[in-house]
């Protein structure tokens, strides 16, 4: 109802801008001769004369038995009429014509004025609210018609007073017109007058362009945004708008996508017609189409050990960091999220859970028009904990009082585990020497008490207290001793030298004694026979050495051995006698 009211509000003040009709002339009424016809105007009064002579006194006739209706008369009939006498007479002879015949004298009444017609040609025309719009090269011609006594003349106003219509009308000025129009007879009859009311719009239209969706100086566009145009003219009002990109097809459309087109520049070209065919120059418009989003790249720094898995062990002292760059419009923002949580705005660094485990970071970034990259993931893995060493010695080994008792030729090795990131170095360090690291078993020289003190460190840098490993090295084999049950019963003397003699009966007693961990066994050989291992009775019986009635000179070989398996060796060289 409202845009009904205002439409008819607007169609009365349109056309209180048209101009009032100018006075019109003022045309009498009369007498006209053409051809031999005599043409009255009908409302005019008659008197009739006569006269007996061509040049003679006139003589007023005056009518006895229609007194009422003469003097003047009026004439009845449009067109002809006639007035009339009963019977023609012959001029020479005066006598009554045969067969007999009216005399007439013909006179034409015109009450009737004249018609005209206006005609528009050469331009466009529209109709809107009631208001005729032309577009440029309009004409206007005016005709008239009068069926008696014929046109005297047309006259016509367009905004400003009456003038004779002589050619065609030809308005080059933009604005309201009112043309007023009529025709006069040759008798004086006046047409009513006629109007028309008109606008001369010889303006194009303008267009404005609007961008629906995100823009970003003035000329990036994002993929999604539409260009919307909007036709303005105050007149006729637009009929279409065109637009079309680059040298593409001219098409008639409002609003304009950018699905057909590249990354890159480009061009818009648009105009708008107006009702009566006014074409606006045509508008461009460039600018840069932005399709490609923004390329992020993430950056480890600090702890980082990346395994076969693709996965990135990383430690609490870890910074994780996005950088992000963009082909034309900028990075607007770069987002994250930590194992599928509600996504975060990077700023400096990510902030990972202390928790010990795998964790997957989710990044992508948006430029400034909207075009967001593909999420990528990063697998880390958060490993906060120290490797655990465990120090291994080889054999020989022995525990007394829970002291470990080692040679120089034992053999110590690390057994390093780290269940996260994996072990990057072992490092051991011998009396509290200089770190070493750890390629490979070792030994340790020299007697006597020693220590190891050793840590791992994984591959985040995560540092395993240190420890420290105490044990004692004995490279020193036990001290042998021998003695007999009975004293020597002589000494021989021989070519190798004097050696005493014991009798068959004897037993030798064999020992041997070491300081730290204690003997172990103890062998003998006779005459570089066999070793054999000394029984419980911890001696030899000479008689079963000699078994014969001579003497025999016995080379005894006595070896001893700790429970680190060091070894000491005595020769014992002496005569056993015979039975």
């Amino acid at each position: 109802m409202i845009n009904k009211l205002a439409t008819i509000l607007l169609s009365l003040l349109c056309f209180e801008s048209f101009s009032q009709e100018p006075i019109k002339p003022i045309h009498q009424k009369k007498v006209f001769q053409k051809e031999g016809n005599i043409y009255v105007q009908k409302q005019m009064p008659l008197y009739l004369k006569f006269s007996v002579e061509p040049d003679g006194e006139n003589y007023n006739f005056h009518s006895k038995g229609t007194p009422d209706f003469a003097d003047p008369m009026y004439l009845d009939t449009e067109g002809i009429n006639f007035i009339r006498s009963k019977w023609a007479v012959n001029k020479d002879t005066k006598r009554t014509k045969s067969p007999q015949e009216e005399i007439l004298y013909e006179i034409y009444a015109d009450g009737i004025a004249p018609t005209s017609k206006i005609n528009f040609s050469g331009a466009p025309s529209f109709t809107k609210d009631g208001v005729i719009y032309y577009g440029q090269g309009l004409q206007i011609s005016l005709s008239s018609k009068d069926w008696i006594a014929g046109v005297q003349q047309t006259y016509f106003a367009l905004n400003g007073g009456y003038q004779n219509y002589n050619v065609s009308l030809k308005p080059d000025v933009e604005r309201d017109y009112t043309i007023y129009f009529y025709a006069t007879d040759n008798v004086g009859n006046v047409e009513n007058t006629q109007s028309i009311n008109f606008v001369s719009d010889l303006s194009p239209p303008s267009t404005s362009k609007y961008f629906e969706g995100r823009v970003h100086e003035r000329n990036v566009m994002s993929p999604n945004t539409r260009i919307l145009f909007a036709g303005n003219d105050d007149l006729s009002g637009v009929r279409e708008t065109h637009a079309y990109f680059n040298e593409g097809t001219d098409r008639i459309m409002e609003k304009i996508n950018f699905k057909s087109l590249e990354d890159g520049e480009h061009t818009v070209k648009y105009y708008s017609i107006d009702n009566v065919e006014n074409k606006e120059e045509i508008n461009t418009f460039d600018f840069y189409l932005d399709k490609i989003p923004p390329e992020t790249e993430v950056m480890i720094t600090g702890d980082r050990h990346k395994a076969s898995s693709n996965v990135n062990y990383v430690s609490r002292r870890t910074l994780i960091t996005l950088t992000s760059d963009d082909n034309k419009s900028g990075v607007d923002a770069v987002y994250y999220r930590v194992n599928g949580s509600r996504k975060s705005i990077y700023g400096d660094n990510i902030i990972l859970p202390t928790m010990a485990g795998l964790d997957t970071i989710s990044y992508y970034a948006e430029d400034r028009v909207g075009n967001a990259s593909k999420e990528e993931h990063l697998f880390v893995h958060m490993d906060n904990d120290a490797p655990t060493t465990n120090i291994e010695f080889g054999k020989p080994q022995f525990y007394k009082s829970q002291v470990l008792y080692v040679t120089s030729t034992t053999k110590i090795n690390f057994q390093p585990l780290d269940n996260g990131s994996g072990i990057s170095t072992t490092s051991f360090a011998i009396d509290e020497g200089q770190n070493s690291e750890y390629e490979g078993e070792f030994i340790v020289n020299g007697e006597g008490i020693h220590s190891v003190s050793f840590f791992s460190t994984d591959n985040v840098n995560n540092e395993e207290r240190v420890i420290v490993s105490r044990f004692h090295i004995d490279n020193t084999p036990p001290e042998i001793n021998y003695s007999f049950s009975v004293e020597a019963s002589s000494e021989i003397d021989d070519e190798m030298g004097r050696f005493k003699l014991y009798p068959s009966y004897t037993a030798m007693f064999l020992s041997a004694t070491d300081k730290d961990v204690g003997t172990e066994n103890i062998f003998y050989s006779i005459d570089s026979g066999p070793l054999m291992k000394l029984d419980n009775r911890q001696s030899v019986d000479l008689s079963e050495i000699n078994r014969s009635n001579s003497k025999r000179l016995v080379r005894l070989k006595i070896v001893a051995e700790d429970k680190l398996g060091n070894r000491s060796e005595r020769e014992a060289i002496f005569y056993v006698d015979g039975d």
